[in-house]
């Protein structure tokens, strides 16, 4: 089983992540699966104002869906940065920019 698809691991990670935690940057891919972010979101408890993806070229809207419902839960995302995410619509990207301030395109925010 690869760290990709262990379910224990992510689960273990989301509540060892420091509460004072604000920029994270997951560097997985291509393939990066939805359930990922499940588990890792869902008992993750850094407010996290920063949230990069540099090598994860297959986002699209229900990852940037999941991404968005962390972003209202904690209130504090305010950059999200994608690997060439050409697989988000307008609408997605309409819906997500409504909760987070920055959305790039680049892999990388550069501060």
């Amino acid at each position: 089983m690869e760290l990709v698809d262990d379910e224990r691991f992510w689960r273990k990670l989301s509540t060892s992540l420091p509460i004072s935690l604000k920029d994270l940057t997951i560097s997985i891919g291509p393939v990066f699966w939805l359930m990922v972010l499940h588990w890792l979101f869902e008992n993750m408890k850094c407010k996290l104002e920063i949230l990069q993806f540099p090598l994860s070229i297959f986002i699209d809207d229900e990852y940037l869906c999941i991404i968005t419902q962390y972003a209202k839960l904690m209130g504090s995302l305010k950059r999200l940065a994608l690997h060439n995410s050409n697989r988000i619509t307008q609408k997605g990207l309409s819906k997500a920019l409504l909760v987070i301030e920055t959305i790039t395109n680049t892999g990388e925010y550069n501060y």
